[in-house]
């Protein structure tokens, strides 16, 4: 008997050698596959000695990694089977085998949310990496360490992390050197600074094309979308999206097709299709539910929970972050639960029941300054703002958005600037310092400006406006408008009826008619 369990072992061995490349070859045999595995993993009967018995168990895991980490199965194959495979590597003494499982298993945890885990596995990944002296392996677990402090909040030590990682890989032309590129744009991008990020994204993408690297491709394009998002190019960001949607199905990357459709319902949110919008995340959390990727789920959920408050209705909008709130306390992910506490604050908010806005928002800010989380504190801090500034208590708004300004400047962080800049000339409007009230918001529209983050600056537009109108200068106020209205039109936002309303009230008004 123990003859056929190791033949069959070994036909299945050399069926993954002949068709690796090949997920959905895979996938119609994977029920063998894994009995095949379950029986050189767990049976000690084989009729192989223990040291080939190793050997098999590395190779049949470095064969399915990839097809694993696609197709998401996380936690009833990629993790367990990469901590199989590092016992055997640690029995063999291999070290290169060692640092690539313990690196990858490091990868693996920081995906499911598990970062103290995740940062356990990188630190000893690191170490291995220092005492060889290999530079790319240095340049990996970098890498790795550098997303690891993205996803948990850590954006400088992430900036850090991923820099150093890159000034490692600057003269290569490697899917490694992209996929660094990549990390090192969206921690640009989530600090607020476009220019660089489009600059790695426009790298990387060269790279991967040039590879001939599909899933490279498909996560440069979804990057692309993400920022041409953020500076309000919806419908380009859209199509950028859809082509990174269709090669990750090609090639069968499940995970990453989740994460696709996700933010393809986060742009639908923000063009005001909601239902779009709704199917695509509802399609994302059932992947990522149905993948065991729970911190995913968890972004999804609070996304939804998003959208049914925009949509007035707070009861299925709050189901939608408690559920969230209870995914990232599972995981222990401290900045996903402050991030999901603000958004529940959101939704107090728009109730008007600001004292429990205000309690959420100081969870979420105790929580973000417990992980250092810099940006998720500036942004706690902005809404505490905002609820003093409802409640008319404008010395202490005024305070709360200095302290807001500061953090952002030392993050670099110019949206957020600008976004902080504004809110303060509102409370200078509200306290008739109309003089200060336009310079703050001139200098956030030329941050606006300078970052291309249109929707923001349509919005600081129609506040300059307002300042016109209420001194009567006519002809200022069309103007101004006129600049709004062109990037409403151009973007469809949903400001459109608001400002051509107001033009044709300042040219009734400009012409002496009430």
């Amino acid at each position: 008997m123990s003859d056929a369990f190791s033949r069959y072992v070994k036909f299945w061995l050399q069926y993954l050698e002949a068709h690796r490349a090949d997920w959905r070859t895979i996938q119609e045999e994977f029920e063998q596959i894994t009995r095949a595995w379950t029986l050189l993993a767990g049976n000690t009967d084989l009729s192989i000695d223990s040291k080939t018995r190793d050997y098999l168990i590395l190779r049949y895991v470095n064969l399915l990694q990839d097809y694993l980490e696609y197709r998401g199965r996380w936690s009833e194959g990629y993790i367990p089977w990469l901590e199989i495979a590092l016992d055997a590597a640690r029995r063999t003494g291999s070290l290169k085998s060692q640092f690539s499982l313990i690196n990858n298993l490091g990868a693996g945890y920081t995906d499911l949310g598990n970062f103290e885990k995740a940062e356990t596995y990188l630190q000893e990944a690191l170490k291995i990496s220092q005492d060889s002296g290999d530079i790319d392996s240095q340049m990996s677990v970098a890498n790795n360490l550098g997303a690891l402090y993205f996803q948990n909040g850590r954006r400088r030590e992430a900036l850090q992390q991923i820099e150093a990682a890159y000034s490692g890989a600057m003269d290569q032309n490697t899917t490694k050197a992209a996929h660094i590129l990549n990390n090192l744009g969206m921690t640009f991008q989530s600090l607020g600074i476009l220019d660089k990020a489009l600059e790695c994204y426009d790298k990387a993408l060269q790279i991967h094309q040039s590879n001939q690297d599909d899933s490279g491709v498909s996560a440069s394009l979804n990057n692309y979308g993400i920022l041409l998002a953020e500076t309000g190019d919806w419908h380009k960001a859209c199509m950028y999206l859809e082509q990174a949607l269709a090669l990750r199905r090609k090639i069968g990357d499940r995970s990453r097709e989740a994460v696709t459709l996700a933010s393809l319902g986060r742009v639908n949110t923000r063009l005001g299709k909601f239902r779009e919008a709704i199917e695509y995340l509802e399609k994302a959390l059932f992947i990522q539910q149905e993948i065991g990727d729970l911190p995913s789920a968890a972004d999804s959920l609070q996304s939804l929970g998003n959208i049914y408050r925009q949509l007035n209705q707070f009861d299925i909008g709050e189901k939608y972050l408690n559920e969230s709130i209870h995914i990232h306390r599972q995981a222990g992910n401290k900045a996903g639960e402050a991030e999901a506490l603000n958004n529940l604050g959101l939704i107090y908010r728009a109730k008007e029941q600001n004292e429990t806005a205000l309690q959420y928002y100081q969870q979420s800010l105790t929580l973000h300054r417990s992980v250092g989380d810099k940006n998720g504190e500036a942004s706690a801090l902005n809404n505490i703002g905002i609820v003093n500034r409802i409640k008319g208590e404008y010395d202490q708004a005024l305070e709360i958005y200095k302290k807001v300004l500061e953090i952002r400047r030392a993050l670099k962080d110019v949206s957020g600037e600008a976004t902080t800049l504004n809110n303060m000339g509102r409370v200078f409007r509200l306290t008739n310092q109309t003089d200060l009230a336009m310079d703050y918001y001139k200098q956030s529209h030329d941050l606006l400006k300078q970052v291309g983050d249109k929707v923001n600056e349509a919005a600081v537009l129609s506040n300059i406006a307002m300042l016109h109108i209420e001194a009567e200068r006519w002809d200022e106020a069309e103007h101004v408008l006129l600049e709004a209205l062109k990037i409403d039109t151009q973007y469809e936002l949903p400001t459109l009826d608001e400002d051509s309303r107001a033009l044709a009230w300042v040219r009734r008004r400009a012409k002496g008619e009430q």
